[in-house]
């Protein structure tokens, strides 16, 4: 799950810029993951520990206003205790949107944290990008017709992240068919 959802999902827009630079995340490292997931949750939950790392070593980032929350993490925001529960009023909302199935910030928003998209519908060099290596290479699905349909119906239906799930999956055929005639 932290593969699948931590590093391809948040860094599935990176794949606009490989281009023109490499990309890394020092959870990466296995050692230094290792190491974040031994510090006990409750240090690492709300974020914590690197609110209080960013205010202390780099104050000037605490300026930066987060996706999230909308605000920067200087700013103090009113408590509600609900059900033996202490929530913040950004985390009330949020669970009344979840409840009523309502986003409270839209995928294809410049602001959200994975714009992919945003870039997608804005940027027709991006979409042409997609949209072309999908049309090019598709076929190398077809041996494998219900791996080829859900492929089509994903790129067809689906958003910019699930159209980039169907890329990395075509890109993996295009290596292996490339790598046997070598």
């Amino acid at each position: 799950m932290l593969y699948q959802r931590g590093f391809n999902g948040a860094n599935s827009s990176l794949m606009m810029i490989n281009h023109y630079t490499e990309t890394y995340s020092p959870f990466y490292d296995i050692d230094f993951m290792e190491f974040c997931l031994s510090i006990p949750i409750a240090f690492r939950m709300k974020h914590k520990l690197y609110k209080r790392w960013i205010l202390e070593k780099h104050p000037k980032a605490a300026d930066y206003i987060w996706k999230k929350t909308k605000r920067k993490i200087t700013t103090k925001e009113p408590k509600f205790k609900i059900r033996d529960r202490e929530m913040y009023i950004t985390e009330l909302l949020n669970s009344i949107f979840r409840k009523l199935k309502i986003k409270s910030t839209p995928i294809a928003s410049s602001q959200n944290m994975n714009p992919l998209e945003y870039w997608y519908n804005t940027n027709t060099d991006i979409s042409a990008l997609i949209n072309n290596y999908y049309k090019e290479n598709i076929d190398y699905l077809k041996p494998y017709p219900e791996l080829y349909n859900l492929s089509i119906s994903m790129f067809e239906n689906g958003t910019s992240i699930e159209k980039n799930q169907v890329l990395s999956l075509l890109s993996l055929c295009v290596r292996i068919n490339h790598t046997q005639f070598v």
